[in-house]
């Protein structure tokens, strides 16, 4: 009769330890690894800071427009003003991209293009103009010239993507984005993350 009782408690603690086990394996398997946890919330987090700074270009761009507009009245700006132009008058073309006033734009990065050798974005942009403008040849002079001097680093190639696709640009865009991702293939997730964010 003793012997009975223990062979049925082993048996017991037997099931219960295997039942322990294999819902120990369901929970492993539910829960996500820490490592892609970790990865996709740092390209979420890559994806919420463009968005933010896209956000925010468009509240300011007002502002930049008012503020450059007064700079210009003053004939001698100082000298770091006259050094940081090109940069600011980039700006301001994506400023009045966006708020609609395009042929002041193509104005504007054009006087900003002129005699400048390092005019990578601004020549992107000018070749997205050209392309809303249907013109051709303008588009593949442009783009030519721009990717002639875009270095080969996926963040950059990248940043280009998303400020070129907040101008709508949308062509020059995915291409800028695809060269992103074969020079660094991580950027496929945070690709994908960008396209689910943009079509809630």
């Amino acid at each position: 009769m003793g012997g009975r009782e223990l062979e049925a408690r082993g048996v017991a603690q037997e099931h219960t330890v295997l039942e322990i086990s294999q819902e120990a394996e369901v929970d492993d398997q539910r829960q996500p690894q820490p490592a892609t946890i970790f990865q996709n919330r740092k390209l979420e987090a890559v994806v919420g800071a463009n968005q933010k700074r896209r956000d925010e270009r468009i509240a300011q761009a007002r502002d930049r427009i008012e503020n450059d507009a007064r700079r210009e009245q003053h004939t001698a700006a100082p000298r770091h003003e006259r050094k940081n132009e090109p940069y600011a008058r980039e700006e301001k073309g994506e400023a009045l991209w966006q708020l609609g006033r395009k042929d002041e734009a193509v104005r504007v990065w054009s006087e900003a293009a002129a005699g400048n050798d390092n005019a990578v974005i601004i020549n992107y942009m000018l070749a997205g103009a050209a392309r809303s403008q249907a013109n051709d040849d303008s588009f593949a002079q442009y783009e030519e010239s721009a990717e002639a001097s875009t270095p080969n680093d996926a963040l950059f190639n990248w940043m280009i993507g998303m400020r070129l696709q907040n101008l709508e640009m949308n062509e020059l865009a995915e291409k800028r984005f695809q060269r992103a991702i074969e020079l660094n293939p991580e950027f496929k997730r945070a690709r994908d993350l960008d396209i689910i964010n943009r079509g809630r």
